[in-house]
């Protein structure tokens, strides 16, 4: 029998009975919908990194003497940078409310070691002025746990004191880090972007790690593949121990008074944990 001819065929009560089931079995199914959608926003992140811009242009090779050829030393040693530049893209995901991630960086020392007595660079640097939108500058000191590199202003190359920074639904934000690391010591360290999204705070880890140093002694240096010269590194500074830990004990303060002013967020709510 046709459906329809039976449905005209139901009493009152039946009609009102399969409209009734027909409203439940819609209202379960929009619940369903609605709670794996609840969930899936909840977990997952409001932000990307979209891309990550890291040209190595300085390699120092521990162990090695300047009588190994050049090209042997680049194809078959592993190299430990020093590199000061990386830059990035950060993207936000959200649907519908905008993100908020704070006025510094996230430094996660992993370790800090001298480096070996004996060493020699390759170095290939043509490093001109950039112009990234948010630059952010940090001098590692040789201790592990969390350092901060925060916002530089762009004219007058001081810290600039905000409280954060918004991104918008689809927007994208060109992030750029100077990182300056103290003669001798060579790190390994993670970076990381502390946010706020719906009023939670998270944190958001780049996928590698780097291992980066300048060394503070004299060490043959080769200039794109020219013959070894033995000079101080080209990253490095020649000065006493005294001048460097006075360069290193005057931005840390700095750190620690733009820290001291910044409103919403705190280094104390950082989560140093990498989600699987």
């Amino acid at each position: 029998m046709h459906i329809i001819t039976r449905y005209r065929r139901l009493s009152l009560w039946n009609k009102i009975a399969f409209w009734g089931s027909l409203a439940s079995i819609f209202g379960v199914a929009i619940f369903v919908w609605n709670t794996i959608d609840t969930a899936r926003r909840q977990f997952s992140e409001p932000i990307a990194i979209s891309r990550v811009y890291d040209e190595i242009d300085s390699f120092i090779y521990e162990g090695v003497s300047d009588e190994r050829p050049i090209e042997d030393v680049r194809q078959t040693l592993p190299a430990i940078s020093s590199t000061p530049f990386l830059s990035f893209s950060v993207r936000s995901d959200a649907e519908k409310h905008t993100v908020q991630f704070a006025p510094y960086l996230l430094v996660d020392v992993l370790s800090a070691e001298p480096f070996a007595p004996q060493m020699l660079a390759l170095y290939e640097a043509q490093r001109g002025a950039g112009g990234e939108q948010r630059e952010f500058k940090g001098m590692l000191r040789p201790v592990t746990g969390l350092q901060l590199a925060p916002h530089l202003d762009p004219y007058d190359r001081t810290l600039k004191q905000v409280d954060f920074f918004t991104l918008a639904p689809g927007e994208i934000e060109e992030v750029f880090l100077n990182l300056g690391y103290y003669p001798g010591y060579k790190f390994t360290y993670r970076i990381g972007l502390q946010y706020r999204y719906q009023d939670k705070d998270r944190t958001l880890w780049l996928p590698d790690t780097y291992e980066r140093g300048v060394p503070n002694t004299e060490l043959p240096v080769s200039h794109f593949g020219r013959a070894y010269v033995v000079s101080f590194h080209p990253d490095s500074y020649e000065e006493d121990v005294a001048t460097t830990q006075s360069r290193y004990t005057e931005f840390q303060d700095e750190v620690e008074q733009f820290v001291k002013q910044t409103r919403v967020f705190s280094p104390r709510d950082v989560d140093l944990q990498v989600a699987d």
